[in-house]
């Protein structure tokens, strides 16, 4: 989450990352943001006077006799409603001021290029040269359904599109590729993690995929947890909302897991082969 005195200081910086980004909804954000903030600020002073008076009146009690203890309570009682209203008040500025706040997106390099899709990247280096064919070459998945190394057909069948059945080699082949990334991260003092492949929605929060990824994730509703699309997730809070020492540091994880995307609003897109797939494995 970002600093919001960096946005009170500089807001027009914050509206133009959200535009280079081609997110023009959260450039609103941080307008909302602020408004809600100078509202919430503008409480303070009223709140700190009658927490005051609320604490002198409790001092003056003693001193008073039956009678004018009884309306002093009276007005006592009034004060601390008017109060509790004003506190009501300010924690649901703080809830929506925090709501805002996940939606202003980070500030980009002022190197790195606008577009709205990857037609627009640029190049910067190239290694080695592109052979030229001496063959037909075929698509992954035209080879893959050639050799029985993938059944697309089948397991739509079972599980809807967009899923597939990886066997024999090319099966064995995956988990080679995987645990070799794996080994080569542990010869890097990587500690190998098995996460859960299902988490609460504050990890979803503080990994950056909520507010914003909720259609492209599967949520389990009775329990309220969601599938993850990467291990980033799990792997990324396992520390969350602890306080590490400088002595710890750093911790390096990595994990590995199934992941699950939805894909939504891709209709069309890469409709082939293992890309925009359902589920896959991933380190």
């Amino acid at each position: 989450m970002l600093d919001i005195k960096a946005i009170r200081e500089d807001p027009e910086r914050f509206r133009a990352a959200a535009i280079k980004k081609h997110f023009p909804d959260r450039a609103a954000a941080v307008d909302r943001l602020l408004a809600l903030d100078q509202e919430a600020r503008g409480l303070i002073p009223d709140l700190d006077r009658m927490r005051a008076e609320q604490k002198a009146a409790s001092k003056e009690l003693g001193k008073l006799s039956a009678a004018q203890r009884e309306v002093h309570l009276e007005g006592q009682k009034k004060a601390r409603a008017e109060l509790q209203a004003l506190e009501e008040r300010e924690r649901q500025l703080r809830s929506a001021i925090e709501e805002q706040l996940l939606l202003v997106p980070n500030v980009p390099d002022d190197d790195v290029p606008e577009g709205k899709d990857d037609q627009f990247n640029v190049q910067l280096r190239t290694w080695g040269e592109l052979p030229a064919p001496d063959r037909v070459i075929r698509p992954h998945f035209e080879l893959g359904e050639q050799r029985g190394w993938v059944d697309f057909q089948r397991a739509a069948q079972i599980a809807g599109s967009r899923n597939y059945f990886l066997l024999g080699d090319a099966a064995l082949l995956q988990d080679a590729v995987l645990r070799f990334a794996i080994d080569r991260m542990i010869a890097k003092g990587f500690v190998f993690v098995d996460p859960p492949l299902l988490v609460k929605d504050p990890a979803m929060v503080g990994t950056a995929f909520f507010p914003g990824g909720e259609e492209q994730t599967y949520r389990c509703e009775r329990d309220g947890l969601n599938l993850i699309g990467t291990a980033e997730v799990p792997v990324t809070s396992i520390h969350s909302g602890e306080m590490l020492e400088e002595a710890e540091l750093p911790k390096r994880y990595v994990g590995r897991s199934a992941c699950f995307r939805r894909e939504a609003g891709t209709y069309g897109k890469d409709t082939k082969g293992l890309y925009r797939v359902h589920q896959f494995h991933k380190v």
